[in-house]
């Protein structure tokens, strides 16, 4: 008898980042993002960990006025 098809380690993250993420999409001028990157990776800095504190604090202070 064969054998149920098991999800592979790539497949369940990837079904776990769609159930728990959504994506924002923005633009900006190529120049800007590679600078954006380049300075990311000097600091060892995680992009989409700078990106989610500054939706963050975006938040915060449109609550607190």
């Amino acid at each position: 008898m064969a054998r149920p098809k098991t999800k592979t380690a790539s497949e369940s993250v990837a079904a776990y980042v769609k159930k728990t993420y959504n994506r924002i999409e923005t633009k900006v001028p190529k120049e800007v993002a590679a600078e954006f990157r380049e300075k990311c990776k000097a600091e060892g800095t995680n992009p989409n960990r700078i990106i989610n504190e500054w939706i963050r604090g975006y938040i915060a202070s449109s609550d607190s006025q």
